[in-house]
């Protein structure tokens, strides 16, 4: 989805410089209206962080869309497709992102599951002693052990490979 608003972005200004370039006397004044506007919002829009891109895009729309001299240099260039494409796309993009945003374990919730899910690990690993304790047959504890620490062997390798980018790894993952 971000490719595509840059695709559209792109495409964009690419028309309004050719058009500048060879177009008509007043499609070239029309393209250059825009493209002025255009630059006013930023030079590099498609480099902005995803936000931001959002942010600028939609500014940019809202100027298109109500300045009047504007509006008729839309409709002069004949972008109205583009400038429709470029908006349905941002305002898509941004409820993904706000769904996305929205659906995200909040850092008091990671905490409480953390340490539940910590308490329940080490009950288990008390049933678990507890069974090898009392049981003449210890192999089906050995085979639970074995797979646990596979387990663990796993996840920390994954965490690890997340994190291999940052500086400072956790104790428990060096």
């Amino acid at each position: 989805m971000e490719k595509e608003r840059n695709t559209v972005l792109k495409a964009i200004r690419s028309t309004l410089e050719n058009t500048i370039d060879i177009g008509a006397v007043e499609t070239a004044e029309a393209a250059q209206l825009l493209l002025n506007n255009y630059i006013v919002h930023g030079r590099r829009i498609e480099k902005l962080q995803s936000q931001q891109k959002t942010a600028t895009i939609h500014a940019l729309m809202n100027d298109w869309a109500s300045e009047p001299i504007l509006l008729q240099s839309v409709d002069t260039v004949k972008l109205n497709d583009w400038v429709s494409l470029l908006s349905d796309k941002n305002t898509e993009f941004n409820a993904k992102y706000v769904q996305r945003s929205s659906t995200r374990i909040k850092t008091v919730e990671i905490k409480s599951r953390k340490k539940l899910t910590k308490t329940a690990f080490l009950e288990l690993i008390q049933d678990m002693e507890s069974y090898f304790r009392v049981s003449e047959d210890n192999t089906l504890y050995k085979e639970i052990l074995d797979k646990l620490s596979a387990l663990t062997t796993d996840y920390k390798t994954s965490v690890i490979g997340r994190l291999s980018d940052r500086k400072n790894l956790p104790i428990f993952l060096r």
